[in-house]
């Protein structure tokens, strides 16, 4: 019997590199799309894909401190 594994694509090692370098684009690509927002480039909808990030800002107090200090460098 074959593992199912290899079968199916391999390890998850190329996924977790993956998930770990696209993490900071995600987290600090907020600052642009505020801006874009305030100035009339994105509408509101856009920033639902910010919704994770929002949680935790209202429930971890270092992760709220961090989007105060990084989106007051944006606007």
């Amino acid at each position: 019997m074959s593992d199912d594994r290899s079968q199916v694509g391999g390890s998850a090692g190329p996924w977790i590199v993956v998930a770990l370098l696209a993490l900071p684009v995600y987290v600090f690509s907020t600052g642009p799309f505020v801006w874009l927002h305030e100035h009339g480039y994105l509408p509101r909808e856009v920033l639902l894909v910010y919704l994770p990030l929002d949680y935790l800002c209202r429930y971890v107090p270092i992760v709220q401190a961090f989007f105060i200090w990084y989106l007051d460098f944006w606007r």
